[in-house]
């Protein structure tokens, strides 16, 4: 499997994902039902609300169905993105850390305005590059533990 975020495997296939609205945080009731919805993925709200690391772990564990697991692999059938609340002028490297070492695939960062905050943001996702690579590195630290766990890896 080249990845087990869906949203990647449908954009490199020229798909469109679908999605609903960003939902809120921590209620676990909507987690559960775009969880069995047929959607591609949800986007947790910590922008303008609920912004908690405990939410996020619960709101992720809502959105998982073991049947679907079973039938489907390690892929999520709903792709977990989480909308952090700083704007691209103001990264905060340290939600973006948080956000995906919970496990999330993908992180939504509001008013991203110049291809200088893109990087910035991109770095902040990315872990650093191994010695040697001639691949560009990240500031990411290395902690990948809970979100290991919660990919079933």
């Amino acid at each position: 499997m080249e990845h087990l975020n869906k949203v990647i495997k449908m954009l490199k296939q020229g798909e469109i994902p679908i999605s609903c609205i960003p939902i809120r945080n921590g209620d676990e009731g909507l987690a559960q039902t775009y969880g069995d919805s047929d959607i591609d993925m949800v986007i947790l709200e910590m922008e303008h609300q609920s912004f908690t690391f405990d939410g996020l772990q619960s709101s992720l564990q809502h959105l998982l169905n073991r049947r679907r697991i079973a039938e489907d692999g390690l892929m999520p059938s709903v792709t977990p993105l989480v909308r952090i609340p700083t704007s691209g002028s103001e990264v905060n490297e340290w939600m973006i850390k948080q956000a995906l070492d919970q496990g999330v695939y993908g992180i939504v960062v509001p008013r991203l305005e110049s291809g200088a905050q893109v990087r910035k943001t991109v770095e902040a996702m990315r872990y650093p590059a191994r010695r040697g690579s001639s691949l560009g590195g990240g500031r990411r630290g290395y902690s990948p533990f809970i979100c290991a766990r919660y990919w079933g890896l």
